[in-house]
């Protein structure tokens, strides 16, 4: 809307200076002094007594115009010097985006505020416009003038796999999408449901970038039992998703159905959901028609501030996720909090082995904490996802065993097991990071230039050294 109004801006200006010139010709005056006329009511000054129809419009409306000028010019001016001084804060961080959600942010957030225009000084630059390509190219055209500042750029559709930040201690890269499926799939409930039965049916209605977090996050995490048998049914528009991943396999009794009708239809065809999770904004018939269909499913359903469902929705049945105030916020984007379990997981791999030290005792040593985030600092968005995932994953298996399923198994058939569990969380993150399997030319595990790597391969069939390492993880908690 502000930006259909402000290309009205030059038009709204010229109004007064057309209508004073035609008011003025028609009162006698040469289209010279008529047009000079017209510019001195800008000035609110007239110097002409003529006055007909013309001449008044163009007379009040020049007034408006100036008026509106002036307070403009304070407004900036008045902007421009909040800025300069919020950014002398040692903590201060500035926001380039969207508007409306920068200033819900920095309204929440001490030091914080929002800008249109670079302010170099802050000490954190968040740059989280709608679209990616923009978000991209504001951060290349100021790179140079950033250089020394803390950047936090915001990347939803770009597979961030793929990105070269490694040795860019500075740049920090964050998927509002993906914070949401990682806060969604660490509910309790949720596990609750999964872990009712070994053959369970999930449902995901919508797939755009949310729902291919979503669809990765489940597949990271549900991961419960050897003998589980979950599938997950997606539907929406998968073609790249499919296609940029030929080899997918779950590397278990697990399956993926990609449902690339018309939604009705498509559900008509689908007998039984155990869990549903719409990932779009979602309308009242197709919730109806989903909680109806399916009697025995928990339907999650993203949290609108249009519609305000979770105010109005009071069956047991029907939960929501993803409240854009939860997600967005600086915890989230610029403190270690969210990356903690990965910073703990690639220090301990660094200096401790398999054995796993606790986040209170790294924490409170000081000079450990900073090496750990420097360490952190140098890896590529790959190693970081991996290790988050692990460290995710890693909570999952604490609370599995405590579970009764592996209460009747002893210690050690337990640990060798969940080891099992855990080596097919490792192969779907390379998997779903374009990895496969294959034996480099140079005889070492991987080529991370072509993606390969021997050890893609079900747990029966890894040589004895590398279960036992898989073994060490779990045993290490």
């Amino acid at each position: 809307m502000k930006k259909k109004w402000t290309r009205w801006l030059p038009v709204l200006v010229v109004v007064p200076f057309i209508f004073g010139t035609i008011g003025y010709t028609q009162a006698g005056f040469s289209l010279k002094d008529a047009m000079y006329n017209s510019v001195s009511l800008y000035v609110i000054q007239q110097n002409a007594d003529s006055t007909n129809i013309y001449t008044e419009i163009s007379r009040w409306t020049a007034a408006l115009v100036t008026t509106a000028a002036v307070l403009t010019l304070l407004k900036k001016a008045s902007i421009f010097i909040y800025n300069r001084f919020m950014s002398l804060w040692p903590d201060s961080t500035v926001l380039y985006g969207d508007e409306e959600r920068c200033k819900e942010l920095s309204g929440r957030t001490k030091h914080c505020f929002y800008s249109e225009e670079l302010i170099s000084k802050a000490k954190n630059q968040v740059i989280m416009f709608e679209h990616d390509y923009d978000n991209l190219e504001f951060y290349q055209s100021h790179r140079e003038q950033l250089k020394d500042r803390q950047i936090y750029l915001c990347l939803r559709d770009l597979d961030l796999s793929f990105l070269r930040t490694s040795g860019s201690a500075n740049l920090h890269v964050f998927n509002p999408d993906q914070i949401m499926a990682r806060a969604l799939w660490k509910q309790t409930a949720i596990h609750d449901v999964l872990k009712a039965g070994m053959e369970r049916h999930i449902g995901v209605v919508g797939f755009d970038s949310l729902g291919q977090q979503v669809l990765n996050y489940a597949l990271l995490q549900n991961i419960f039992y050897k003998e589980q048998k979950y599938t997950y049914h997606v539907y929406g528009d998968s073609r790249f998703y499919q296609l940029n991943k030929p080899h997918f396999t779950t590397m278990n009794d697990d399956d993926v159905v990609f449902h690339q009708g018309e939604l009705t239809e498509e559900l008509a065809k689908t007998e039984d959901l155990d869990l549903i999770i719409c990932v779009e904004k979602v309308e009242f018939d197709l919730l109806e028609a989903l909680w109806i269909r399916y009697p025995k499913a928990q339907i999650y359903c993203q949290y609108s501030t249009d519609l305000k469902l979770a105010e109005i929705m009071k069956d047991d049945r029907i939960h929501f996720y993803g409240n854009a105030d939860d997600v967005y916020t600086l915890e989230n984007i610029i403190t270690e909090s969210l990356y903690a379990g990965g910073i703990l997981l690639n220090y301990n791999y660094n200096h401790n082995g398999h054995e796993i030290i606790g986040t209170k005792n790294l924490l409170s040593n000081p000079s450990a904490w900073k090496q750990a985030r420097a360490e952190w600092a140098t890896l590529d968005e790959f190693t970081k996802g991996s290790n988050l995932a692990s460290a995710d994953y890693l909570e999952i298996v604490q609370s599995l065993k405590q579970d009764a399923h592996y209460k009747m198994m002893s210690e050690e058939e337990r640990d060798w097991e969940l080891a099992e569990l855990e080596h097919v969380l490792w192969c779907r993150y390379h998997i779903l990071s374009h990895w496969n399997y294959g034996i480099p030319a140079d005889g070492k595990n991987k080529d991370a230039v072509l993606r390969i790597h021997k050890c893609i391969v079900p747990f029966d069939e890894l040589s004895q050294e590398d279960k036992e390492k898989d073994l060490q993880v779990i045993q290490g908690l």
